[in-house]
């Protein structure tokens, strides 16, 4: 079981960090 729950918390601070990076882009286009 923790090792699903260790994936699937990989899983999610990998979309986290991927949307996040998404938004800093956008904001660095927009104010640059």
């Amino acid at each position: 079981v923790s090792a699903f729950l260790g994936i699937g918390l990989a899983g999610l601070n990998f979309l986290f960090d991927v949307l996040l990076s998404d938004v800093i882009d956008e904001d660095e286009l927009k104010t640059s």
